[in-house]
């Protein structure tokens, strides 16, 4: 999740994507009918490890009665080329399906494989082959819900408005109920059309002030039809840039969705059985990451704060680290960097470590947030059982390393 305003963004552990306000389960003109039905064909996706533990969470949507799940490629195949920072793969992905009580967490069913995704779209279509035992399962075996139908994403204006699904570690992270979620719904509207340097066209995204948040990855977006016009993909939020002040102190944030039009290729492609070795016809015009970023940028810690506020005053080291008070964990927190001269396009990565410098999640991501001073917002999923927390900014090798204590 890139959330900026800085950049903010989401470590997957075991869940991710944050917001503004909790918008009502049902938008005006969304029948109950078809919102039922986007409800069911929502799945939260998890990801696991070699021994079957939890690594990540997020979204999909079944859009097949034979078991294709639309997703993001980051949740689904974070190795495609075109993907920030060369992630692998998990080891396998489970697939738990909404139940028709809203109270009652999605439970894994079955597991699923990605059979094709566009690492510049950062889209890709899971196909569920087995049951969540690993066991093959035939098409014809399958008891799934109906599939979203899929509509025009170059029909929506400006102002029409959206209903997301998914299943966002933001939801949850007061609870202890781990990765037994249930599905989290939300509006918002159409706020405009976006433009990016390696997609073709006006509608590379949606932007919307929808809420989403890690974990909402790969969920769907659905118009007042109830069809699929858009992929929740990421959350960008403003704060403080430099003295400027032009963002305000803090936004609720805004969404980022991929027009469901644009992942009609590889839609094509998994109906014919996919192709795990596919790379997008745009990743030739992806720009190339500037040269030595470093030498002509610096980078601060700036401590962190329970709400993200922060105009970046505040200094955090290994030798005085910040303490924060009156936290509560698992919770979402914010660390904060100062950052200044860094060029567009430049690859980061952001980690989360135990005190003992273990790495407890990490996210890659492409800053884009221009060269001039800037308070850089990174939301955190900090899980419980933890006494401190370094929250590391990875940039061309240069660790800028920002701890803090909780009190």
């Amino acid at each position: 999740m890139l959330v900026g305003g800085g950049v903010a963004a989401a470590v997957l552990l075991g869940g991710d994507d944050s917001g503004g306000e909790d918008g009502p389960t049902e938008a005006a003109g969304l029948s109950t009918e078809a919102l039922d039905r986007a409800k069911l064909a929502s799945v939260l996706i998890i990801a696991v490890d070699d021994s079957g533990e939890p690594i990540y969470t997020g979204s999909g949507t079944i859009i097949s009665e034979d078991g294709l799940i639309l997703t993001n490629a980051h949740v689904g195949k974070p190795s495609a080329p075109g993907q920030q920072g060369g992630e692998e793969d998990p080891a396998g992905l489970l697939v738990a399906l909404t139940s028709a009580e809203d109270d009652k967490p999605a439970a894994p069913s079955y597991s699923a494989e990605a059979i094709v995704a566009d690492g510049v779209l950062d889209l890709a279509v899971l196909k569920i082959t087995a049951d969540a035992d690993g066991k093959k399962i035939d098409d014809k075996d399958l008891d799934l819900p109906p599939p979203v139908p899929v509509g025009d994403s170059d029909d929506l204006r400006t102002g029409d408005e959206l209903t997301a699904l998914g299943f966002p570690a933001v939801a949850h992270v007061a609870s202890d109920d781990g990765l037994d979620r249930a599905l989290t719904v939300t509006r918002g509207v159409v706020s405009t059309f976006l433009k990016e340097a390696a997609v073709p066209g006006n509608r590379a995204w949606i932007d919307s002030d929808i809420r989403i948040g890690s974990g909402n990855s790969g969920g769907a977006s659905i118009n007042d039809d109830g069809e699929l016009v858009g992929i929740n993909s990421a959350v960008v939020t403003e704060s403080t840039v430099g003295d400027s002040g032009e963002g305000g102190a803090f936004t609720g944030g805004s969404a980022r969705i991929r027009p469901v039009n644009l992942s009609s290729d590889i839609v094509d492609i998994a109906e014919k059985g996919g192709d795990p070795d596919y790379v997008s016809p745009y990743l030739d015009d992806v720009p190339e990451p500037p040269a030595d970023p470093m030498g002509q940028a610096t980078a601060a810690p700036a401590g962190w704060t329970v709400d993200g506020n922060s105009d970046c005053s505040t200094t955090s080291t290994l030798d005085d680290p910040q303490v924060l008070s009156g936290v509560t964990l698992p919770a979402t927190l914010y660390a904060h960097f100062a950052v200044t001269g860094l060029p567009d396009g430049t690859p980061f990565t952001i980690e989360l470590r135990n005190p003992q410098g273990e790495l407890l999640g990490s996210l890659d991501g492409s800053w884009d947030l221009g060269s001039d001073d800037v308070c850089a917002t990174v939301s955190l999923d900090v899980p419980e059982g933890l006494t401190a927390a370094i929250a590391v900014l990875v940039i061309d090798g240069t660790q800028i390393q920002n701890p803090v204590l909780f009190g």
